[in-house]
């Protein structure tokens, strides 16, 4: 199965906070999915705030 990347709003937008982040990452693992959460910059201005990623793969089970 190909990889999802799910867009996590910045927490400043109502998004979700860490724990969340880390909830739902659980959640995802139990269900059988690898879970890799990304933090990435928008742009190169200092003052802006992080976006988070979470990048899904649910890959055989023999792993």
């Amino acid at each position: 199965m190909a990889k999802i990347e799910l867009s996590l709003a910045p927490s400043k937008a109502k998004g979700l906070s860490e724990d969340e982040r880390l909830e739902l990452g659980r959640l995802l693992l139990k269900a059988g999915y690898r879970v890799d959460i990304v933090r990435r910059r928008p742009n190169a201005n200092p003052g802006t705030q992080y976006e988070y990623y979470m990048i899904l793969d649910k890959g055989d089970s023999n792993a």
